[in-house]
């Protein structure tokens, strides 16, 4: 079981990814807006924060930015997109994000990243 704060301005995209999410037993956490995405990452721990690009007052690239190494070390990000342009998706690695997903997304895919991410499924080894 993980700690997810999903972070969407979209509230079927919210819905879809929390529902799907909680099935596999993981507690979520959910939010729209930028300040309180930040005040919710200065006040837990999460194992996984999803950020969609398109939240109500700001962008995913703009929070981490915000963040600026101020989460926990544990905690990973997955950015949501549209935008595929290679600079935008450079712009998001550099400033913290671990994967990025394309939008339209496949929810299992999602779902089966999401598991990698925070250790559900182990890792395969090169052999």
């Amino acid at each position: 079981m993980a700690e997810i704060l999903l972070a969407a301005h979209d509230e079927t995209l919210r819905h879809l990814l929390g529902t799907a999410l909680r099935r596999f037993d993981h507690n979520v956490t959910m939010s729209v807006n930028g300040d309180h995405i930040l005040y919710l990452l200065c006040q837990n721990i999460f194992d996984l924060v999803i950020l969609d690009e398109s939240l109500q007052d700001t962008t995913a690239l703009s929070i981490l930015g915000r963040l600026n190494g101020s989460r926990s070390p544990d905690s990973k990000i997955i950015v949501l997109s549209a935008n595929t342009s290679e600079g935008f998706i450079r712009d998001c690695f550099q400033a913290g994000a671990c994967d990025f997903i394309v939008k339209p997304l496949s929810l299992p895919k999602l779902v089966l990243r999401v598991e990698c991410l925070v250790g559900s499924i182990p890792a395969k080894k090169a052999g």
